[in-house]
């Protein structure tokens, strides 16, 4: 385990930015979400804690950028790195994530596609949300009544961050986790007293059996093993399939849901349920590879 820092907007500015979503404004948010997800899926599926990783995507997110900008940005990344001569990480999952959510509540139709000034922009507001994010957190701490000299100081001040922390970066084999899942449903299948209602859940999927249900999901998502041939980077979006469209359909993100109902922010439930935005051209962005390998089937269809 260690520990890294991960800049935020006023530690690379010198100033606050009081609304991140003002670089954003002139770009569609599918663009934005499509470039959250792809930044996402890099961070989850490789090793986000990994300095050559962090070198290596912020070098394949610059290289088509004006060089005066690139020069610019990456040398106030340098600075911050200089001064605190710590580990520094730009892309964390949980920060992503929590741009991902606010993205959501403010879902605009229109707009620009995001093109390489656009790229800059959602950095420019990504570092911006570090900030909201880690404001938050402190806001919450600030109001518990510290008592230095309490044994369980660290528990009770640091184990709520690193917590949720472990929760992105925890790795899972999501075929071990199908495979159990689908024992699962086998046992109730089997169960005279939910037999009908594993029943009625294949016939929604259009499955003959729970485990033609786990084999064609694992072949699904097969594609988080694999990369990009032409750019060596995760994959973060699945094409459309007859196959599969009733499973995708089901974990796509109703965008009107996610603004009305407050509760479905809370530890980012809704994008846990629905880790999927299907794009206005059909193919389906992954928003959290992790939320949707951890499908479990135990946990959303039984």
């Amino acid at each position: 385990m260690q520990f890294s820092l991960s800049p935020g907007y006023e530690d690379l500015f010198s100033k606050k930015c009081l609304d991140p979503q003002e670089f954003l404004a002139d770009y569609n948010s599918e663009g934005v979400l499509l470039y959250l997800g792809f930044l996402n899926a890099q961070a989850y599926l490789d090793d986000e804690e990994s300095p050559v990783f962090q070198k290596d995507l912020m070098d394949k997110l610059t290289q088509f950028w004006p060089e005066n900008q690139r020069r610019i940005f990456c040398n106030l990344i340098q600075s911050h790195h200089i001064k605190h001569r710590a580990h520094i990480n730009i892309f964390k999952s949980i920060y992503i994530t929590y741009f991902i959510s606010r993205e959501l509540i403010h879902f605009r139709n229109e707009g620009k596609e995001v093109d390489s000034l656009g790229q800059l922009k959602v950095l420019l507001a990504y570092f911006a949300y570090i900030d909201e994010f880690n404001t938050v957190f402190k806001s919450h701490i600030s109001k518990l009544n510290i008592d230095m000299a309490d044994p369980l100081h660290f528990q009770k001040v640091h184990w709520p961050f690193l917590i949720q922390q472990f929760d992105f970066n925890e790795k899972i084999d999501p075929v071990y986790q199908t495979i159990c899942a689908g024992l699962l449903l086998d046992h109730f299948f089997l169960d005279p007293k939910h037999y009908k209602y594993v029943e009625s859940y294949l016939k929604f999927y259009n499955r003959n059996s729970v485990w033609q249900f786990v084999f064609d999901f694992v072949e699904l998502i097969k594609i988080s093993f694999e990369k990009s041939k032409d750019y060596n980077v995760s994959l973060f979006a699945i094409q459309p399939s007859e196959n599969f469209t009733s499973i995708l359909d089901n974990f796509s993100m109703d965008i009107d849901e996610y603004k009305k109902d407050r509760s479905l922010r809370q530890d980012y439930l809704g994008i846990r349920k629905k880790p999927l935005l299907k794009s206005s051209q059909g193919f389906y962005i992954v928003l959290n590879w992790k939320f949707f390998l951890q499908f479990n089937l135990y946990r959303y269809g039984v």
